[in-house]
């Protein structure tokens, strides 16, 4: 088992962009270089699917992007697939019954586009649209559902979404859930003993920071955080 940090800014650039893959191997606790994207992007999100790794949008020097590539680590390499319909950046990419997930982000103003890739028909199709259109969220795919957490570009005070929206990939359609204790923006999610934990981010817009650790226990009717 490894972790995977692909492309990203090495500064609060899109001129910055990079194409390098990096792996970590938590036994050895070691880095290893891995093969390069096919294209330089930041703000890009992915997810594994089927055994392989699927990176879509980002954003470079010129705007946000459509880009899309799965990477197959027995293999090492890449392979380039047909574009996102709607560049984007900072969006949330999650896999779900063998499919991915393309949900919000910006370009620069915010999306609320959910689009859909099938490996096998090598296509993409769009889904309903996510009520609450956000970038720099999180996400995550636990009982059948995908849940979409937080995110930046809200017009409140700081800027920040506390709001937690699940899709129904069956019926296709989203509803809203309990919101956040604390919004926050840059995170990621992970799923952990039934729960869905939240760890990190920021709590105002731009390049703010936090320690802050919650974990969601999706119950669909009657969600619950706990502050961890």
């Amino acid at each position: 088992d490894r972790l995977y940090a692909i492309g990203g800014l090495v500064f609060a650039s899109p001129q910055s962009a990079t194409n390098a893959v990096f792996s970590y191997q938590p036994s050895t606790n070691r880095w290893t270089e891995e093969s390069s994207m096919p294209t330089r992007r930041g703000g890009a999100r992915g997810a594994f699917v089927g055994g392989k790794i699927y990176v879509a949008g980002g954003i470079r020097s010129g705007g946000s992007v459509g880009d899309f590539a799965v990477f197959d680590p027995v293999s090492g390499e890449w392979e380039t697939l047909p574009d996102m319909p709607t560049p984007r950046d900072h969006l949330a990419v999650e896999g779900w019954n063998g499919k991915v997930f393309a949900i919000a982000g910006r370009n620069p103003m915010l999306r609320s586009e959910l689009e859909i890739y099938d490996p096998r028909a090598n296509s993409w199709t769009s889904g309903a649209d996510i009520p609450t259109p956000r970038a720099g969220i999180a996400s995550a795919a636990l009982l059948d559902r995908v849940f979409v957490f937080g995110g930046e570009g809200s017009s409140r005070p700081n800027g920040i979404f506390d709001e937690v929206e699940v899709y129904d990939p069956a019926a296709d359609q989203w509803m809203s859930l309990a919101p956040m204790p604390l919004g926050r923006h840059g995170i990621d999610a992970g799923i952990l003993g039934g729960e869905i934990h939240l760890p990190g981010g920021g709590p105002m817009i731009g390049l703010s920071r936090t320690d802050r650790h919650d974990a969601f226990k999706p119950q669909i009717a009657a969600s619950i955080w706990t502050l961890r």
